[in-house]
């Protein structure tokens, strides 16, 4: 043999060696699959109860927004029924307020005539 099929026989063994000192055995592989299979489980495991847990929450906040939410809708009912009270009371008042200067007018316009009509009567009298 010449000293490169040396040097290559060499690096062949050296290979070998490195391959059989760091390359994993099949128990070894198997083992890893193992341990990866179970921590793909618990990873699921733990998925799967943050998201039953999500869903719960879930649930529940949305019952919250449609109880906060009748709630809302039944406190603006109210309010839109106190406002409809509000205007009817005001329409009342404005119709009562114009009756009452239509009355004060027309009283003082009756006033006014007899004032004159006095004044008419004193000054006939005055003349006479």
């Amino acid at each position: 043999m010449d000293k490169t099929q040396d040097q290559k026989l060499d690096e062949v063994l050296e290979l070998a060696q490195f391959i059989a000192e760091h390359a994993a055995t099949g128990e070894q592989v198997l083992e890893l699959r193992n341990e990866m299979d179970l921590l793909r489980h618990e990873t699921k495991k733990g998925f799967d109860g943050f998201q039953a847990e999500f869903v719960k929450v879930r649930a529940e906040m949305k019952e919250g927004l449609d109880d906060v939410k009748t709630e809302l809708g039944a406190q603006i009912r109210l309010m839109q029924q106190e406002l409809d009270d509000i205007k009817a009371s005001l329409k009342r008042l404005e119709k009562k307020t114009q009756e009452d200067s239509d009355a004060q007018a027309h009283e003082i316009v009756s006033l006014r005539d007899r004032v004159e009509r006095l004044e008419r009567q004193i000054r006939l009298l005055q003349a006479a």
